[in-house]
């Protein structure tokens, strides 16, 4: 019923899919074509993206989507069940993308089976979908619903869902199925379908799953129930990236425009500062090791990912409030919140609070492939002995990105830029562009990790760029600019061989300079340390035993403090 509804009349010549990789590119950046003329696609390119397929999604396919185990969409044809109003919020205003939030849902909540469906965090905008039970022409549908929006806005003041184009008036809003555009399948992984409540996912087999028998049955039942529109509302603005909006008002749900909507007040919206993709691991740890508030717009916003990171552990929810609480009061920044000291139980509250709607429904699956990924390397949000950078020889960079100023690039394409790519490669701009980035990611790299930088792991480290590093001499250029701009710190100290089951040599610790420091968020240091205190960066997880009486280092506890103040080592 499912492949019936949403995929059986969709387009047969072309269809999408959610991959990993990119087109080959030679050096000068022109696509790599095969015998035949075609372009060669090379899944290794870490980049993600949607790909077009000129060919239908079969059965196979739309099982693997709501399974989880791939995502589809399709393109629209003559026919369809469903329209899908895509409300987008990327590069929108703020106030406009509200203002359309709630005319769309008092407009169509409660009719022709209206359902929602959004990203489990970081949401760029909402899915909103209408399912009318009969397959029936495509372009009279859509005539319909722009009809329905020209009476909307004339209803509600600027929301402008239509505009007056050369053949009259068209869509000011994106309208799926679309001939010439896809979009993605419902039930999609990582998304969550709003129906009566926000639909879990399932057990099936070893592995979690969408419900697909529970979302047909609700579409079918003809005393289906809809989920409060107070309800809707808070779960869709507590997901919402406002990062991607086009202005920087911090919004809450007591804005006007909700009042003006029938909408109840609700509390500030919990959200990231800005997309935790591929950064949540650092920015939790900042926020609740390090106190560095960074990551989130406030307190609350890190409760509730933590809480949702510990309910795809496992944990039960008093486990979970109680871990919560424990990080609470043993912050170390106390000006993160005003209601840090006296007003701690009022934090505990917004904790059980949030976490009694967390655990209402299951984790959703990109919670839980995160989760186990970051198990696999040791590391578990519920346990703070396991909060380190570096696990095994695997270092995890996932500390913010960076970037360089005007006369930072300008020293990088004048300098670094040549000695690696060559003087004739370096004229052109995106070769100067793969360096700039490389060199960026480089830093993240020493930041994160703990110990050692042997030279040679330069290719290595480095393999996601398209720059050749294989020669011992490009390495040695690398290192040598990095340092002399005091972008790195290099701290070397002899280490005796009874102190270590290794033959004697040096110890080399690789951290960021003073003149990266304030991009790591790091103080850096008045003047150059002393010998006596560069000595305590040795200590990484490769030398933990050695002897400090020997080496005439003083105390550890009396080093901490004024080591960690000046040094980007994470010691």
């Amino acid at each position: 019923m499912f492949f019936k509804s949403f995929v059986e009349l969709s387009a047969r010549n072309r269809s999408l899919k959610w991959c990993v990789g990119d087109y080959r590119k030679d050096d000068d950046g022109n696509p790599v074509l095969d015998d035949e003329g075609k372009k060669v696609w090379d899944s290794s390119i870490d980049k993600q993206g949607w790909r077009v397929f000129r060919k239908p999604v079969g059965m196979a396919e739309a099982v693997a989507h709501e399974m989880g185990k791939g995502r589809y969409g399709t393109f629209g044809a003559e026919r369809a069940f469903h329209l899908l109003i895509d409300l987008d919020l990327h590069k929108q205003r703020r106030d406009l993308f509200l203002k359309r939030l709630y005319a769309l849902v008092n407009e169509f909540h409660g009719k022709w089976r209206c359902h929602f469906q959004v990203s489990d965090t970081n949401a760029g905008g909402i899915h909103l979908i209408l399912f009318f039970g009969r397959a029936s022409s495509l372009e009279s549908r859509k005539r319909w619903l722009l009809n329905r929006f020209i009476e909307i806005d004339k209803k509600y003041d600027g929301v402008n869902f239509t505009k007056v184009g050369r053949l009259g008036t068209e869509f000011n809003i994106e309208v799926y199925p679309h001939t010439n555009k896809g979009c993605r399948l419902p039930l999609c992984s990582g998304r969550t379908m709003l129906l009566d409540k926000p639909f879990p996912v399932v057990s099936r087999g070893k592995s979690l799953a969408q419900d697909v028998t529970g979302y047909i049955d609700w579409l079918g039942d003809p005393n289906r129930s809809f989920m409060p529109k107070d309800d809707v509302l808070q779960f869709v603005t507590e997901r919402l990236d406002w990062s991607c909006a086009s202005d920087d008002e911090v919004l809450t749900t007591q804005d006007s425009e909700i009042q003006k909507s029938g909408f109840s007040k609700k509390r500030d919206v919990f959200n990231s500062n800005g997309s935790l993709k591929g950064k949540a691991r650092g920015k939790l740890i900042g926020f609740w090791r390090d106190g560095d508030a960074s990551g989130f717009q406030h307190m609350n916003a890190a409760i509730l990912v933590t809480l949702r990171f510990l309910h795809a552990e496992g944990l039960n929810e008093e486990n979970a409030v109680s871990v919560v609480n424990d990080y609470v009061d043993d912050l170390p920044n106390q000006e993160i919140s005003s209601r840090q000291g006296n007003r701690v139980a009022e934090i505990h509250t917004v904790v059980a609070r949030c976490a009694k709607g967390i655990w209402t429904a299951s984790a959703s699956n990109s919670l839980l492939a995160s989760v186990a990924h970051w198990r696999g390397t040791g590391f578990l949000v519920s346990d703070k002995s396991t909060w380190s950078a570096t696990t095994g020889n695997r270092t995890i960079v996932d500390c913010c990105d960076i970037e360089f100023d005007e006369n930072e690039r300008k020293l990088l394409i004048s300098e670094m830029v040549p000695l690696l790519v060559g003087a004739k490669q370096a004229l052109k701009p995106e070769k100067q562009a793969e360096v700039i980035r490389a060199v960026a990611y480089f830093l993240r790299f020493v930041k994160c990790h703990i110990g050692e930088i042997d030279m040679r792991w330069l290719p290595e480290i480095l393999n996601e760029f398209s720059l050749k590093l294989k020669t011992v001499q490009k390495q040695c250029n690398f290192f040598r600019l990095l340092k002399e701009w005091e972008w790195i710190c290099v701290v070397e100290q002899p280490i005796p061989r009874r102190f270590s089951n290794r033959p004697a040599g040096k110890a080399t610790v690789y951290g960021i300079g003073p003149a990266m420091a304030k991009k790591f968020g790091i103080s850096p240091p008045p003047s150059s340390p002393s010998k006596n205190e560069q000595q305590i960066n040795m200590l990484s997880s490769t030398f933990c035993e050695i002897d400090e009486d020997a080496l005439g280092i003083r105390p550890l506890d009396s080093q901490l403090a004024s080591a960690n103040a000046h040094s980007g080592i994470d010691t």
